[in-house]
C-alpha cells in the first residue's frame, strides 16, 4: 500500500523548506532566497540556495537539488517513505496505517532496529539502577563524579556478564527475530557456537543517539582490565561510527545560538562537562575524527574549540582534527590543558568557571597553536633548523584565508627572527600559491566524487550543444511557470527534446498536465514523480533560472522551438549536401539524383517549420 498523494501533499504543505533546512544548515536571507554552506560537499563559500516561494533547494557547487523530501532523504540517509514519515512526525501530520514493510523493507528494518535499541537501553538502565548486578557499575559512575540526574538523563546502563544471553532472550520474548538482533549489533554468534548471545557483557553502557534523538548504538566500557577497554556497536543500517557525534542531538539548539562547539574525544568527558554546566559540547567518541563528522558539525556552528587530552597523542589528534575542520571552512581554536590533564579530570579538579576562564577563553587560534608546536625542540643555534622552521611557518601562515591575518602572523615571525618583513612575506606568498594550486585540485576531485563524475547540464563543457540545451531548459521553465504552455510545447515540439535528462523531465510533465492545474501543484508533482537524483538536480537548476528571464512571449516561443527542431534538420541537410557533392564529383549521377531529392525534402521541412511557427 502506497502513501496517498493527498497525504504526501499535506506533509509537504506542513513542512516549510526554509524551516526544515534551517534546522540543519545556517541560512542567511539574500533577496527572496536563502543561502548557506552546502551540507553535501566541502563548501567554503555559501553556494547552497533555498527558494521559499517554490519550496526547493539547489547547490551551485555540487548541483544537488530537490524538494523538502529529497533534502531529508540525503541528509538523514532515509528512503522516500521514511522521509515522508520523518517530516509527518515533525509536523504533526497523521499518516494512514501504511504497512512500511510492504512499502519499503529497508524502512521497516530501520524502524525495527531503532525499537530494539530503545528497549535495550531500558533494559541496561534497569539493570544498573534496580538490580544487584549493577551495583559495581553504579559505584564506578559515582567515582567518576557523575550524579544520578546525569545517569538518568543520558539513560546510562549496565550490561551484566552473566548470563551471556539475558538481553537476547529479553528481546526475543518481545517479538524480535534473531536476524533483527544480529542486524542491530545487539546479539552475536561466537565461532563454533550456533546459540545467540549478547554482544555487550560486563560493561557500563552509554547509548548513542542520532541527530533526531533516537538511540541507534551503544558504547560499553569494561569495569576490569579486560580488553578492549571500550567496545562500540558494529556498523549497522542505522549506525555509522564515522558519522556519529556524541551529544549532538541534545546540544544542537545551544550550538546554533552560540555558533561555537567544544569538541572533545571521550563520552565521559562530555557527561562531566555537561554536568558542570557546559551544554555546547560534543565528542567523536574515541574514534578518529572524520570528514563526515566535520560536515555534520558545520551544519550547526562556524567555530570549534578542540579540547583533547594534553599528552602528545592528544595534541597530535587535535592537529589532525583541526585540519579536517579547516577543510570544511570552519574557524578552529585549540584549548590547552595542563600537562597530564584531560577535560574530565580538569573540571572535577578545578570546576566549570576555571575551565571557562583559563582554558576556553585562552584557546589559541589554530595557526598560533601550530607555530607554538613547531617551536618545540628546535635548536635555535643551528641555522638549518632555523631555516626549516621558517619554511614550515610560511606553510602554516599561507593557509590562513584572511590577508590581514596572514600579514600579522608574518610580521610576528619576522620580528622574532629579525628578518625583513618583505623577505618573509615573499616566502609566505610562494607557499600560498602552492597551497591554492593543491586546493584547486582537491576541490575538482571532490566535486567529481560528490556528483559521481556528472556535472550539471549547464556546464561550460557542453560545447556546441549549449544553445540547443538552453532552449530546452527555457521551454521547460516556461511550462513550470505557466502550465498553459504545456499543450503548445506538446504540439510543436513533442518528444523532440534531445538532452536525455530533459526527455525524462518533459515526459513526466506531459503526463502530469491537466488543463486546470496550478504551476505550484505541477512543480510539486513533478518533483515527486522524478525518481533519479540527477533528474531532480537538473529540475532545480531550471527552476532557479526561472526568475532570471522575463515571461515567455510568442516570438520567444517560436525562436526556442526553432532552436530545438532546426539543428537536427540542419545537420541532416549539411550531411546530405556534402554527400551530394561527393556523388557528383565521383560521377555517381543516379545516386546523386536520390540524394538531391533528400536535400530538397529537408529544405522544405525547414521552410515549413518557419512558416508553421510564424503563423502559430
Amino acid at each position: 500500500m502506497r502513501i496517498p498523494e493527498t497525504v504526501i501533499e499535506s506533509v509537504r504543505q506542513a513542512s516549510d523548506i526554509v524551516d526544515v533546512i534551517g534546522s540543519y544548515v545556517q541560512l542567511k536571507k539574500q533577496g527572496k532566497n536563502y543561502m548557506g554552506l552546502c551540507p553535501f560537499h566541502a563548501d567554503r563559500t555559501p553556494s547552497f540556495s533555498v527558494v521559499p516561494d517554490k519550496q526547493f533547494f539547489h547547490c551551485f557547487g555540487c548541483h544537488i537539488g530537490g524538494d523538502v523530501f529529497r533534502f531529508i532523504m540525503e541528509i538523514e540517509g532515509l528512503s522516500y517513505p521514511e522521509a515522508i514519515q520523518f517530516l509527518a512526525e515533525k509536523a504533526g501530520v497523521p499518516l494512514p496505517d501504511v504497512e512500511l514493510k510492504q512499502e519499503d523493507e529497508r524502512a521497516f528494518l530501520r524502524r525495527r532496529l531503532k525499537e530494539a535499541h530503545a528497549l535495550a537501553a531500558q533494559y541496561y538502565h534497569y539493570v544498573l539502577n534496580q538490580t544487584k548486578y549493577g551495583e559495581t557499575a553504579k559505584e564506578y559512575l559515582w567515582q567518576r563524579g557523575l550524579l544520578d540526574a546525569t545517569i538518568e538523563a543520558y539513560h546510562l546502563g549496565y550490561a551484566p556478564g552473566r548470563p551471556v544471553d539475558h538481553l537476547t532472550r529479553f528481546l526475543l520474548k518481545r517479538g524480535f527475530t534473531e536476524e533483527e538482533l544480529t542486524s542491530a549489533g545487539l546479539s552475536m554468534k561466537e565461532d563454533g557456537n550456533k546459540k545467540l548471545r549478547d554482544r555487550f557483557l560486563d560493561r557500563v553502557m552509554i547509548p548513542l543517539e542520532d541527530v533526531g534523538g533516537a538511540i541507534v548504538a551503544f558504547t560499553g566500557r569494561r569495569l576490569d582490565d579486560g580488553k578492549p577497554k571500550y567496545l562500540n556497536s558494529p556498523e549497522t543500517p542505522i549506525f555509522s561510527k564515522s558519522k556519529m557525534l556524541f551529544n549532538l542531538s541534545r546540544a544542537k539548539r545551544t550550538l546554533r545560538r552560540s555558533g561555537t562547539a567544544i569538541l572533545l574525544e571521550g563520552h565521559l568527558d562530555v557527561l562531566t562537562l555537561v554536568q558542570s554546566g557546559l551544554t555546547d559540547v560534543v565528542a567523536s567518541g574515541g574514534t578518529s575524527f572524520t570528514e563526515e563528522m566535520a560536515l555534520l558539525l558545520r551544519r550547526y556552528v562556524e567555530r570549534a574549540i578542540i579540547l583533547f587530552d594534553s599528552d602528545e597523542a592528544g595534541l597530535t589528534s587535535a592537529e589532525r582534527t583541526a585540519e579536517i575542520l579547516l577543510d570544511q571552512g570552519m574557524e578552529v581554536r585549540i584549548g590547552r590543558l595542563p600537562d597530564g590533564q584531560d577535560p574530565d579530570a580538569y573540571v572535577r579538579a578545578y570546576g566549570h568557571d576555571k575551565l571557562e576562564t583559563d582554558i576556553l577563553a585562552q584557546a589559541l587560534p589554530y595557526p598560533a597553536f601550530q607555530l607554538e608546536r613547531l617551536r618545540r625542540g628546535v635548536d635555535w643555534e643551528d641555522a638549518t633548523e632555523r631555516g626549516r622552521f621558517l619554511e614550515r611557518a610560511a606553510d602554516v601562515i599561507a593557509r590562513i584565508p584572511s590577508p590581514l591575518e596572514r600579514d600579522q602572523y608574518a610580521q610576528t615571525v619576522a620580528r622574532e627572527f629579525v628578518l625583513p618583513k618583505e623577505t618573509f612575506l615573499e616566502a609566505v606568498g610562494r607557499a600560498r600559491r602552492s597551497y591554492l594550486r593543491r586546493q584547486k585540485k582537491v576541490q575538482i576531485n571532490g566535486m567529481n566524487s560528490t556528483t559521481g563524475g556528472l556535472l550539471s547540464i549547464d556546464s561550460s563543457e557542453r560545447g556546441p550543444v549549449k544553445a540547443h540545451v538552453q532552449a530546452e531548459e527555457r521551454l521547460i521553465a516556461a511550462m513550470l511557470d505557466d502550465p498553459s504552455w504545456v499543450p503548445r510545447v506538446m504540439e510543436h515540439v513533442g518528444d523532440a527534446f534531445v538532452t536525455e535528462v530533459h526527455t525524462v523531465i518533459v515526459a513526466h510533465l506531459y503526463a502530469l498536465y491537466e488543463p486546470d492545474v496550478s504551476a505550484e501543484k505541477l512543480r510539486a508533482m513533478l518533483m515527486t514523480a522524478l525518481d533519479e537524483p540527477q533528474h531532480k538536480d537538473q529540475l532545480t537548476h531550471i527552476l532557479l533560472k526561472m526568475d532570471e528571464v522575463p515571461p515567455l512571449t510568442e516570438e520567444a516561443f517560436n525562436d526556442l522551438v526553432a532552436a530545438i527542431l532546426s539543428p537536427p534538420l540542419q545537420a541532416a541537410l549539411k550531411e546530405k549536401t556534402q554527400a551530394l557533392t561527393r556523388a557528383l564529383e565521383q560521377g555517381r549521377f543516379q545516386e546523386a539524383q536520390a540524394i538531391k531529392a533528400d536535400v530538397e525534402r529537408l529544405k522544405d521541412e525547414l521552410n515549413a517549420l518557419k512558416l508553421t511557427l510564424s503563423s502559430s
